[in-house]
């Protein structure tokens, strides 16, 4: 009875570690430096994440390209990327799964051009770029831009000199005349553009509502936990309140995350129009707007995918209960 009741009191002492509330969900990011994105790092920096008991590790990448490869091979649970990195990813092994539409770039994703490439008005685009060397990201945003501009200007790929590289080396290479258009984004774009001699001959305002950016999660981690998509809302609905009720220090973070000034936050943010919280209910809930620009983006990106049916792939958290944080009318 004495061996019992010793065993009766080890085991209540082991009760409450054992009943105790969880640790924090772990959710690794990879975060590419674009404005949009930066939301993440302010709440982050201000704990919203941890107070909604998610334990975020925000891990910095150069290129849209990296983070989708390192989402593919497991090393991020949680990738920022356009739509278009979200249909490579989805030939993958990985299911993905969009849970938070950030921005629609409306001229903020450019190709600067230098030299007599850069001195031509861009409507005259087939002559400002036929034989230029164009320094591109491959299998990402880059590459579907370089699509998208040649298209515009009436060429095909054989009328230039493409060459995949990252966005950190293309400022150098534009400096030293190694290339003569580089499609890029902030940062880059930013210093690129204070080179001499340099000009914006395409944007993503020639093509409206084709680069959008999102926030896109495993989704076996929301199917293991029913209540980190509702977390993950409430973490990002304290964040738009912070940055509403301090916008200055809010940009200021994001600059200092950017590594530029504040008198470079305005220009690109105008070529950025960023959504809310309540955006999130009609982009993701009530219309079937991410449908029609997913299938419509789909076919420009196949190249030597097998090709899939979309219908048939879950690419957004639409299937999943409304977060609580919209649950009621949010003001617009």
């Amino acid at each position: 009875m004495t061996h019992l009741r010793t065993l009766i009191l080890l085991l209540a002492a082991m009760l409450p570690v054992c009943c105790t509330d969880s640790a924090p969900a772990k959710l690794r990011i990879g975060l590419s430096a674009w404005p949009g994105y930066l939301d993440l790092a302010v709440a982050e920096e201000h704990g919203f994440f941890a107070a909604e008991g998610l334990d975020v590790q925000l891990v910095e990448f150069a290129s849209l390209h990296e983070i989708a490869r390192a989402y593919q091979l497991g090393q991020i649970d949680v990738m920022t990327g356009t739509l278009i990195e979200v249909l490579e990813v989805s030939h993958g092994a990985r299911p993905v799964e969009i849970a938070w539409v950030v921005d629609v770039s409306n001229g903020a994703d450019v190709a600067v051009a230098r030299g007599r490439h850069g001195d031509l008005p861009s409507s005259d685009g087939a002559t400002t770029l036929r034989d230029a060397r164009i320094a591109y990201e491959p299998n990402s945003l880059g590459a579907y831009m370089l699509e998208r501009m040649l298209a515009h200007a009436g060429l095909f790929q054989d009328d230039v000199e493409p060459i995949g590289m990252d966005q950190l080396e293309m400022v150098e290479a534009m400096r030293e005349q190694r290339i003569d258009v580089a499609i890029t984004y902030p940062p880059t774009s930013i210093a690129i553009q204070k080179l001499p001699h340099t000009k914006v001959i395409f944007s993503s305002a020639q093509v409206p509502d084709e680069v959008i950016d999102v926030i896109s999660i495993d989704p076996t981690l929301l199917d293991a936990d029913p209540t980190l998509l509702d977390r993950f809302y409430a973490a990002m609905a304290r964040t738009e309140t912070h940055v509403a009720d301090d916008p200055e220090s809010s940009v200021a973070h994001k600059c200092l995350h950017l590594g530029v000034d504040q008198s470079s936050w305005d220009p690109v943010a105008a070529g950025i129009k960023m959504f809310r919280l309540a955006d999130q209910f009609d982009w993701i809930w009530g219309s079937d707007r991410l449908d029609r620009i997913l299938a419509r983006l789909h076919p420009l990106i196949e190249n030597g995918h097998a090709t899939s049916d979309l219908h048939h792939v879950r690419l957004h958290v639409r299937h999943r209960a409304v977060p609580a944080a919209l649950a009621s009318p949010v003001p617009r």
